[in-house]
Formats: structure tokens, C-alpha cells, sequence
């Protein structure tokens, strides 16, 4: 029915393997799950305890191995010390350190056992003893699974069974720890891979921006002076170079203004109208090529970044407003499950279904006749996804576009 225990010796066995270096690899593995620091850990409390149950058991425990001591990081129904790698119980746990289960009737009968004090009742009363071990994706087994009782008897293979699948989901938990604790670290450097772009960005725009307003500003003394002025090709030149200069430093400060987006995010409830209001200041006298509605509802984001999403889709929309009819923008919010769906509408030119990815992309252009850097649209998408949602765009109804964009309630 059962597999039978190999026998313990003075040399560690890991499956069928003693090499020095694969014993290594194995503790390493063990240690990346981070849980031999004592800590409480309620996933691991919650199926240890399951699995006593369905095993019809007083009493469980989680212990993990490492190459110096035996952990017991889990416990159901009594309390285990760390011990040592050659302590009381670690030689018959670390015998099944592989595939095979290892199941005693009556502990106090197997000699491996009969003078342990958790035996002998010193401690507890075991009689009934079985044990799984818990293999990790890569094929490391880090520790064992063990449920037993005061009764003697032995576990149906049906039991066995969901006590294998207990400890695959021990061994799941432990991954899906260990993964959210590298998306952490993830983010954390990605946080301060944005910082430092941030910093270079900025650095970079203060070198290139100088000498950027000299030109500017020679030029346009050259513009006064008679003497280009007298000569419309000298004057045309002088023109086209102030003009280029502040194209430049127009795209220096969209540039700089992309890298910084995306950072760290304060975030709080920000009233939408509220927020347009202050979006139709900062715009001043564009907004009067547009009539702009909105909603009166509470986001929750970051006000400053809110802001310049706002503002860059509603630059855009007049933009790209059609000369024949009115431009009309529509800024609406409500709830779609967990998230809040604010949506900007406009009567504009609309945007061709092939291009609606690539206009979120940085230097996209619909129209290259049309003044702009491209980075508008690749800002809002970038301020979407910091705040963890997303960005799509449709058609409104009667022409234009709209852009939907779905942010965590």
C-alpha cells in the first residue's frame, strides 16, 4: 500500500541523492521561501489543521529541513520547538525526505521511535504516525508533512491521497509567498529605476534647455535688428531657428514631464468636477474652442497626475476637434465593479480602430501637420497604468472618440 521508509544512516539522504553541492541547492531552495524566522504564518496554521482534520488526527505539524537544523514553522493541537538536525524526531522525518510516505501504526512498538518523549508521553502520546514530504516546483524536497494521534491504526490510501494534495498545497502557499515577495522587490527597484530616470531626466533637461534658451533668445534680438529685417531670407533663417528652438524646448519639458510620471502615487479622493475646474484653468483660453460637461463624482488617485490625465485628453480632443460642428467634451465617471470607469467623449475626428493602440505608444502622431510631440496620449496611458488600471478607446456615437479609462475603486 505504502512505500516503504528508507533507513536512516549518519549521512543525510535526500531522495536517492547525497552530493554535497545538490544538498546545497536543496537548502537554498528552502531558505527562498523566507519562513524559518519564527514568524506566524496563518496559510501554513490553516492547512496543517486541515489536514489533521481530514485525517481524523489530534495532531499536525509543518517541518522544514535545512542543512543545519529542523524547522517546525506550522502545528496543530501542540507545540514543537525548532530542533536541532539530529534532535528527537528529525531522523525519522528527515527518512522520508523523498517520494515515499511514511506510516507507523504504533510508535511505540518501531524502534525508531519507542523512547521519544512525544512517544513516551512525556510530551504528547504518538501512536499513530504518518508523513508526507513537500516537494518544491524545481524537485527539491525542504520538509515533511506529518499528522498522528494517540491511537494506533494506519490511514486509508484514500486519506494518503489528501494528505499528498495538503502538502502540494503547503508547498503552493510557500511559492505564492516567495513570488509576492520578489513582485515586491520588483516593484521596489522599478520604483527606483523611475527615481533615477526621474533625476537623469531632469539633468538632462537643464544642460539642454540652456543653451536651448540662448538660441531662442538670440534669435529673436536678430529678428529686431533692421538689417534681417531688411532681408526677408536672412529674416526667414532667424525665423526657423527660433522657431525650431522652441519646438525643442517644448519637447524637452514633454519629455521630462513623461519621465516623471508613474512615480510614487499619493493617492486620495479627488472630486471630478473639481478636478476639471482646475484643468480648465490651467488651459485658459484653449478652452474656449470647447464646451466641456462633466460629472460630480469622487475618484480615488492621485490628484496631480488625475490632473495632467485630464488635461492632456481634453488638449487632445481639441486638437483633433472637427472645423464643421461644435466641439463638445463629455466627462463622465461610474461604477463597474471594482473599478470606477471615467469616460472622455468628444464630437472630433475621431480614431481609426488600427491606431488606437498605437497613438498610447510615445511619439505616435495621427498627424504630423498638426503641432504636438506625441506624448500626450503615451502620458494618460502611463498615469493609467501607475494607478493600476487601464486605458481603451472607442467610438462615440454620432463620431469621435472616447476614451475610457477604468481605475480601482
Amino acid at each position: 500500500m505504502f512505500e516503504p521508509a528508507p533507513q536512516y544512516s549518519d549521512r543525510v539522504r535526500v531522495g536517492a541523492v547525497t552530493d554535497e553541492d545538490r544538498e546545497q541547492a536543496r537548502a537554498g531552495a528552502l531558505h527562498d521561501y523566507d519562513v524559518l524566522d519564527g514568524a506566524a504564518y496563518p496559510e501554513l496554521d490553516a492547512l496543517v489543521e486541515l489536514a489533521a482534520r481530514l485525517c481524523n488526527v489530534a495532531y499536525s505539524s509543518i517541518a522544514l529541513v535545512d542543512h543545519e537544523r529542523l524547522y517546525t514553522v506550522a502545528a496543530h493541537g501542540y507545540r514543537v520547538p525548532v530542533q536541532s538536525r539530529d534532535g528527537r524526531m528529525s531522523s525519522a522525518i528527515l527518512a522520508v525526505l523523498g517520494d515515499g510516505v511514511l506510516m507507523v501504526s504504533d510508535a511505540s512498538a518501531d524502534a525508531r521511535f519507542a523512547d521519544n518523549p512525544y512517544v513516551t508521553g512525556e510530551d504528547a502520546a504518538f501512536r499513530l504516525i504518518a508523513t508526507v514530504g513537500l516537494r518544491t516546483p524545481a524537485g527539491h524536497i525542504i520538509g515533511v508533512l506529518t499528522v498522528c494521534d494517540g491511537r494506533t491504526g494506519t490511514l486509508s490510501e484514500d486519506v494518503v491521497h489528501l494528505l499528498q494534495i495538503v502538502g502540494r498545497q503547503i508547498v503552493g502557499a510557500l511559492e505564492l509567498r516567495r513570488r509576492g515577495r520578489i513582485s515586491q522587490e520588483i516593484i521596489a527597484e522599478l520604483s527606483r529605476s523611475h527615481e533615477q530616470l526621474a533625476q537623469f531626466a531632469a539633468q538632462i533637461s537643464h544642460d539642454l534647455k540652456t543653451p536651448l534658451t540662448s538660441t531662442i533668445g538670440f534669435a529673436e534680438l536678430l529678428q529686431d535688428m533692421p538689417t534681417i529685417t531688411a532681408e526677408p531670407t536672412a529674416a526667414g533663417y532667424v525665423e526657423r531657428i527660433a522657431a525650431s528652438g522652441t519646438r525643442m524646448l517644448t519637447l524637452i519639458e514633454d519629455v521630462l514631464g513623461y519621465a516623471r510620471i508613474g512615480g510614487s502615487l499619493r493617492k486620495e479622493p479627488v472630486q471630478l468636477r473639481a478636478l476639471i475646474g482646475a484643468v480648465l484653468e490651467d488651459l485658459g483660453a484653449l478652452c474656449g474652442y470647447a464646451t466641456i460637461r462633466s460629472d460630480d463624482v469622487t475618484l480615488i488617485g492621485d490628484p496631480a497626475q488625475l490632473r495632467t490625465l485630464l488635461q492632456n485628453l481634453i488638449v487632445n480632443a481639441i486638437t483633433y476637434r472637427r472645423a464643421e460642428v461644435p466641439c463638445v467634451i463629455v466627462v463622465t465617471a461610474s461604477r463597474a465593479g471594482r473599478h470606477v470607469e471615467l469616460r472622455v467623449s468628444d464630437n472630433g475626428r475621431g480614431i481609426p480602430a488600427h491606431e488606437r493602440t498605437l497613438v498610447l505608444e510615445p511619439f505616435h502622431r495621427l498627424d504630423g501637420g498638426i503641432p504636438g510631440t506625441g506624448l500626450g496620449l503615451a502620458t494618460c496611458e502611463r498615469i493609467v497604468t501607475a494607478h493600476g488600471g487601464r486605458i481603451d478607446i472607442t467610438d462615440t456615437p454620432g463620431g469621435g472618440a472616447t476614451f475610457r479609462i477604468y481605475l480601482p475603486a
